[in-house]
């Protein structure tokens, strides 16, 4: 069970706070059971979870497996390239999401920058579908991170870049 003031991660929502759990009081529903209310980092909206549903709520990682995972980057294959249209494009990196876990994010930004840098001469333009889950998975990723290491959301892309690169040094 969460404790309040715990941060953890909700599905697509990323980082959230645990603000309370209990029986929620709100206006106007009767509700019996014991809820997780949770507050996404950023923002101001609650979200209520029923606490014997609540499957894709999990603990944000530690400093080590944040900084793990990071230099296992370049290991983690990207999404298999789907040319078959952006409807199974959309599905594939779907299935991705909702994994619920940090691998399946990095598949889909691999995925979607390497479709980005496909063609370095010629300014390559992502789609609608490309960039709404570039957006999705860099924030729900990102914020992990920067909660797991302390460190502002704006500076985890150049963290890990220098992370990535002084670990691949190392091995070399």
């Amino acid at each position: 069970m969460f404790q309040t003031g715990q941060l953890v991660v909700y599905g697509g929502e990323g980082v959230c706070r645990v603000i309370d759990v209990g029986v929620p009081h709100l206006t106007g529903m009767d509700i019996q059971d014991a809820y997780y209310t949770l507050c996404p980092l950023g923002h101001k909206v609650m979200i209520y979870i029923p606490v014997d549903h609540a499957e894709h709520l999990r603990p944000i990682m530690t400093r080590q497996q944040a900084q793990g995972l990071i230099e296992k980057m370049p290991e983690i294959e990207p999404l298999p390239c789907v040319s078959s249209g952006p409807f199974v494009q959309r599905e594939s990196y779907g299935e991705a999401l909702h994994t619920h876990d940090c691998i399946g994010l990095v598949r889909i930004l691999k995925t979607v920058y390497a479709k980005q840098h496909r063609n370095p001469g010629t300014r390559h333009a992502l789609g609608r579908i490309d960039e709404e889950y570039r957006k999705r998975a860099e924030d729900i990723l990102y914020s992990e991170f920067s909660a797991a290491l302390d460190i502002p959301r704006d500076q985890i892309p150049s963290y890990i870049e220098k992370t990535v690169l002084q670990f691949e040094k190392e091995r070399a």
